[in-house]
């Protein structure tokens, strides 16, 4: 999948880095599901932004990327009228915010659990082609490391993530059109102190 779009960036406290800009979305993945409905997957994300970021703020003209993995086991529950994939796993991430008149950066690197539903309701359905809708919610929890370059100190924190999609989806036969939009929004807290920082 490619899609377009906005990455906004807001860190509390610290209005120079309070900016949004435009953004490109990038999306690879596979599914097998048996008969039973029991299988599984993997799915890579990714987003860029301009390198225009905190300009209109004043902050340093910046470029963010963000770039997931998530690995899981699939269940798929429900009918042709009306299904459901369930989704369970491990994503790793990283979030990366790079200055680009130094190309000093600040990185984000995550790992934990990923829970995700897609309800999908079918509108049409004939001998050769399916139309439905779909919604798609999203959670994770993890672990964060913090690393900078120039590198100083390694910092530590905890991270959540909660996304949402709704879209439509056209299926003929083995292949599948879809046409959707997705919100994503990450939390980062606070890191642990590291020599007063």
């Amino acid at each position: 999948a490619l899609g377009g779009g906005t990455l906004e960036h807001n860190v509390s406290g610290n209005s120079l880095f309070r900016d949004d800009t435009s953004a490109g979305y990038l999306r690879f993945g596979f599914e097998v599901l048996g008969e039973s409905g029991w299988g599984g997957g993997a799915r890579v994300e990714a987003v860029a932004s301009d390198d225009d970021l905190f300009v209109s703020s004043g902050g340093t003209p910046s470029t963010n990327s963000d770039g997931e993995i998530f690995l899981h086991a699939s269940k798929e529950f429900g009918s042709d009228a009306f299904r459901m994939p369930v989704r369970f796993g491990l994503f790793l991430r990283s979030y990366q915010q790079e200055a680009n008149a130094t190309d000093n950066t600040v990185t984000w690197s995550n790992i934990g659990p990923r829970l995700e539903i897609e309800p999908e309701f079918t509108l049409v359905r004939g001998s050769l082609a399916r139309w439905s809708l779909f919604a798609q919610l999203g959670a994770e929890i993890g672990y964060t490391k913090i690393d900078t370059d120039p590198s100083t100190d390694t910092y530590t924190a905890s991270m959540t993530a909660v996304d949402l999609g709704v879209g439509t989806r056209l299926q003929f036969q083995m292949v599948e059109l879809e046409l959707g939009f997705k919100n994503r929004s990450l939390s980062f807290d606070s890191s642990d102190t590291v020599n007063g920082i």
